[in-house]
């Protein structure tokens, strides 16, 4: 019996050592799912029912969403957290959830880094400094030169505390010099009402959100915060032309496994994810929404991400906010 021992061992150590290739050979055999952390009918929404039908062109399988909405897109990171990690459950995950939260929150109910791999960024959406046309300012100097004779007194908004929208103008202030009063809002469609009518003076937005206003004179687009003018928006300046490089701020979205994914599993995705991101449908749906695609795959994934986590950290410190 002793030499059956021996082989029985033999066979579950070479399993063992085999099992993630061979689990990947012939992945994927099934359909996926890609977990939304936002409700149907939205934007995002949108965005990857055209991604999904292109991914699921690329791996021979279809790819189905499970939206799963709520508390900023937490409870979409816990569903991922805690799926298996065989491939077939990916995360869509924003900026919030995977690089700010953890600043804004004592305890998060998953860990950014650790309960999850990622698997490569999607898109970056920069944003974009909009004022109301009404006010006695219509340019970024004369906004900052108003902000340092009247301190406190102009008000911005932003949907939500904490969020990419307020932290680009605490970053906006910081580097400028400037105080100004944040209001939070729950809805960008309550902000823009309140810029156009006055209320406000003035909001970083994205630019797909605001572009109808631009164009129809309800609100001035004086800045762009990236390195690169806009398709969308070419004659308005970035903060880069204007003297401020380090104002560059935007929201971006990224894909993720649970923690544990074979390499090979999430080497095949990364290879899929980058060719959907490359087709005709995708560059149409971001060339629209002036988003840029971020070349950020598997491998350069864990070092963008700290640093991104890093930079937000000190805004939300500056900023002074807190969550819990």
């Amino acid at each position: 019996m002793g030499w059956f021992r021996h082989l029985l061992i033999g066979v579950v150590v070479g399993a063992a050592l085999v099992s993630p290739a061979t689990a990947s050979s012939d992945y994927p055999n099934r359909p996926l799912t890609l977990i939304l952390p936002f409700a149907p009918g939205g934007a995002s929404d949108a965005t990857m029912r055209v991604f999904t039908r292109v991914l699921s062109q690329n791996l021979g399988q279809p790819v189905i969403i499970d939206n799963k909405p709520g508390a900023g897109g937490m409870i979409g990171m816990e569903a991922g957290a805690a799926a298996k990690p065989d491939g077939y459950t990916l995360l869509f995950a924003s900026t919030g959830p995977l690089a700010i939260f953890s600043s804004l929150y004592k305890k998060l109910s998953y860990d950014p880094v650790k309960s999850f791999t990622g698997v490569r960024f999607g898109a970056e959406n920069p944003y974009i400094l909009v004022l109301n046309p009404n006010k006695p300012f219509k340019s970024v100097a004369e906004l900052i030169d108003y902000a340092k004779k009247n301190p406190g007194k102009l008000n911005y908004g932003s949907v939500g505390n904490g969020g990419t929208g307020h932290l680009a103008t605490e970053l906006f202030q910081s580097v400028t010099g400037t105080k100004m009063t944040h209001v939070p809002y729950k809805l960008s469609t309550a902000l823009h009402t309140d810029l156009m009518s006055g209320v406000i003076d003035f909001a970083f937005e994205l630019p797909n959100a605001v572009r109808p206003h631009v164009e129809s004179g309800k609100m001035i687009a004086v800045a762009v915060a990236n390195n690169a003018r806009m398709k969308n928006f070419p004659n308005v300046q970035t903060f880069a032309e204007l003297g401020y490089p380090a104002i560059k701020i935007g929201a971006w979205s990224s894909f993720l496994v649970p923690a544990g994914t074979p390499e090979p599993i999430v080497a095949k995705l990364d290879e899929a994810i980058a060719k959907v991101l490359k087709d005709p449908a995708m560059v149409d749906i971001y060339s629209f929404g002036d988003s840029l695609v971020l070349d950020v795959d598997r491998k350069k994934f864990p070092a963008f991400l700290a640093s991104e986590t890093a930079r937000f950290k000190t805004l939300v410190k500056n900023a002074g906010v807190s969550l819990d």
